[in-house]
């Protein structure tokens, strides 16, 4: 998942780590013996490949901004998209920002 600022990220990944309403006992979309992901919260830009394999093979869940996305070069974000099956946008109207840009050349 890939959001415009630190708060949104820490607000998405809080609710992939407690799964939000999904386990909510009113809900009940999930029973209580479903399990948690393994939520990563990308702050900073990886250095190597093999930085980047041990962190998203060891996530179901990875949350970052565009910022932090952007930064990386061009063999990180492959590896990143690589590892990724599905991105999820958050505020999608921001897609024409260079940092979108330059981080969307991945997918």
């Amino acid at each position: 998942m890939v959001v415009t600022t630190d708060a949104l990220r820490t607000q998405i990944a809080e609710k992939f780590l407690t799964l939000g309403i999904l386990k909510d006992e009113d809900c009940r979309i999930l029973p209580p013996s479903a399990p948690y992901p393994v939520v990563g919260v990308l702050k900073h830009k990886p250095k190597e490949l093999s930085e980047v394999d041990l962190f998203f093979e060891s996530c179901n869940v990875v949350v970052t901004t565009s910022h932090v996305a952007g930064q990386c070069s061009e063999a990180l974000q492959e590896r990143i998209a690589h590892h990724c099956p599905f991105l999820f946008i958050d505020e999608a109207h921001h897609v024409e920002a260079p940092t979108w840009q330059t981080f969307g050349g991945a997918y």
